[in-house]
């Protein structure tokens, strides 16, 4: 159906292409008006607008119909309105005014969809009120779209009804520039943001930030784009490893916006998702996560259990809950957004924290609630050393995941956050011989060892220049084996003892479906332990640095111009992308400001129990994409939270 003469004012519209017996192509370079030309309700779909864009759309919604009026989207002030003046009740022929001052019907257009909509029914519009003419709009918008990097809502969307868990509602509207938008709660308060399915693609030369940022250019798009996982793949795009889970592709997911705080439900307490909170800790001393009902202890694997009880009864953990502890791959899945929608933004507009030195989301970080990299940056004290309250950052915007007050924050900084998703079992050998050599020889009876494995050389007695790295070996026999490129014959003497801790990696398996993992240790649906790693994970070989003498704890994402983020669609570099881990040659002292020179400590730990982010006194170590192998299951830190995820209904 043509529903009348289209005007386009502006210099960044984009999308409309006339079709049909109806010709005309508008890329919105300058001011077009097109006169005796009709555009299809269906053209309108493909509208993507910026900030001082207009169109007009004038005239009747079908030929002969005798309804003259004028449709109006103008995405500098994205207001649903009617007009209030006399003639709120019929069409005005557009020469009276364009503007839609007095004009009976007309609406400023939220969206192409919103013109669509109205543009069918406008005989039943005509008569409803501003707030039934929104929620008549807002149950017509798209849904699970992730949107465009730079542009307004992207990061966050809408789900499908049918999509969104028991207990879950809606705050916000279709408005993309709103504050709620894409933000759901649930019944105990909590506010999580859904984040819909996308295809990623890494430096590829098609990619629109692949001049600036070459290799490391990172483009989104949603499952308006590619109807499948293999038209993805066919254009270089892969799915993110988030959005698979329990062995199926996953619609998006629901994932905290704040960190969890003690949150009174019924006659207990949850951890709960809530601006302004206190933000738990694993230690007595900040916040205890023992005071929550379903809690014991003041220790990291507590998360589990906490995030079981958010749907449980009074407090209890609920042994069927959808809630998890959040993933590395979920956070892996928020950092590469922050990346390609940093990459995609030129100012301010719809990325607060965009900046042409720093730009990544800020956060507390600097040991005095602020940000080590933007002064405008203050948050509030949660009365715990320099520990900021949840969601209290000023400008909010600047410390979300998107830029955007819809977004998740308290990403980079604030405290470490307990993931799940990847564990390590380790043993610890004792070294009983270091040979001065070319390559240096290790002996460690037994030492189990695969050419290739990771060693990581503890304590020594002589020969100090080997502790505390992490080393590739090569094996000789089933009791010595060699360190890859080190040349130990300078080096002091080996004297005694020392050890040597030697460990398999492992994720979630993709059959796994994340809200069954369990807190403990011995059971087929414990994170750790042998019998739960077994059922419900696969081995994988992390990127270390490993090069003598470069091959210290402490490094940094990012390594000159290197590539990063692999941009493979399959395969265990997919995977490892998929848990926002770098690729080998990506690792260095150094770091990179593309992505934060945030923190990445390797180490070998047995019953690892990762965290992300860094905490609110590290400084630039802390960041989105930041990460600590060194935490393990009953660590207990006062500057160590959490927030919790969970999959669509």
């Amino acid at each position: 159906m043509a529903i009348g003469d289209l005007t386009v004012v502006g210099s960044n519209l984009t999308g409309i292409s006339c079709s049909g017996n109806y010709h005309g192509e508008f890329t919105g370079d300058l001011v077009k008006p097109v006169k005796n030309e009709q555009v299809l309700l269906a053209d309108l779909k493909n509208i993507i607008g910026n900030p001082g864009d207009t169109v007009y759309m004038t005239g009747r919604t079908s030929p002969g119909d005798g309804d003259d009026g004028t449709f109006y989207w103008d995405s500098s002030d994205l207001s649903a309105k009617v007009a209030t003046d006399t003639l709120s009740d019929i069409y005005v022929a557009p020469n009276i005014d364009l503007t839609g001052a007095s004009g009976g019907w007309v609406r400023q257009l939220i969206s192409a969809t919103q013109a669509e909509m109205e543009a069918g029914t406008e005989t039943a519009l005509r008569s409803m009120s501003p707030l039934l003419v929104r929620q008549a709009i807002d149950a017509q918008m798209p849904n699970n779209i992730i949107g465009a990097p730079g542009e307004a809502g992207f990061g966050v969307g809408i789900a499908p009804a049918s999509a969104v868990p028991e207990g879950m509602t809606y705050l916000g509207t279709s408005f993309l520039l709103g504050d709620n938008y894409g933000n759901y709660q649930f019944s105990d308060g909590s506010i999580m943001c859904y984040v819909p399915k996308f295809y990623y693609r890494i430096a590829h030369v098609s990619n629109p930030t692949y001049a600036t940022y070459g290799v490391n250019s990172c483009d989104v798009k949603g499952v308006n784009t590619f109807a499948t996982t293999a038209d993805a793949n066919a254009a270089g795009y892969a799915l993110h490893r988030a959005f698979i889970d329990g062995g199926t592709e996953k619609d998006g997911f629901f994932v905290d916006k704040y960190m969890c705080s003690k949150n009174a439900l019924g006659s207990g307490f949850v951890a709960s998702s809530l601006q302004n909170g206190l933000p738990i800790s694993t230690n007595n001393t900040h916040n205890p996560i023992a005071a929550l009902t379903a809690c014991a202890d003041n220790y990291n694997y507590e998360a589990i259990n906490a995030a079981h009880a958010r749907d449980g009864i009074d407090g209890a953990i609920n042994p069927d809950s959808i809630f998890f502890c959040n993933s590395r791959q979920i956070h892996g899945a928020l950092a590469l957004l922050s990346l390609a929608h940093g990459q995609k933004s030129l100012n301010t507009t719809n990325c607060a924290w965009y900046d042409a030195t720093y730009n990544f989301p800020k956060g507390c970080n600097n040991n005095a609630l602020g940000d080590a990299n933007d002064a405008t940056i203050a948050y509030t004290s949660d009365g715990f050393d320099n520990c900021g309250k949840t969601g209290s950052g000023t400008p909010f915007a600047k410390t979300t995941h998107n830029g955007q007050a819809c977004g998740v924050a308290d990403l980079n900084g604030l405290m470490y956050e307990v993931n799940i998703g990847l564990t390590c079992i380790a043993t610890t050998k004792t070294i009983t011989a270091i040979t001065q050599a070319n390559p240096c020889q290790v002996t460690v009876v037994g030492h189990g060892l695969t050419t290739g494995d990771y060693v990581l050389i503890g304590s020594l007695a002589g020969m100090t220049e080997l502790r505390n790295k992490i080393y590739k070996v090569t094996v000789v026999d089933a009791n010595n084996f060699t360190l890859y490129g080190v040349n130990s014959t300078a080096f002091s003497a080996y004297i005694g003892g020392g050890t040597a801790i030697i460990g398999t990696f492992y994720r979630a398996a993709d059959s796994t479906e994340m809200r069954n993992f369990t807190a403990g240790n011995t059971l087929a649906t414990d994170h750790w332990g042998v019998t739960g790693v077994t059922a419900m994970m696969t081995p994988f070989v992390p990127a270390f640095a490993a090069t003598y003498p470069s091959n210290n704890f402490i490094q940094r994402f990012g390594s000159s111009a290197e590539q990063v983020i692999a941009s493979n669609v399959s395969g265990d570099a997919w995977e490892m992308a998929g848990l926002g881990f770098p690729r080998q040659t990506a690792i260095s002292q150094v770091g990179t400001n593309l992505f934060g020179v945030d923190y990445y400590y390797q180490y070998v730990r047995h019953d690892l129990c990762p965290a992300s982010s860094h905490f609110w006194q590290n400084l630039t170590l802390a960041g989105i994409w930041s990460f600590d192998f060194t935490s393990y299951r009953t660590t207990s830190s006062n500057i160590f939270g959490f927030r919790t995820a969970c999959y669509p209904a």
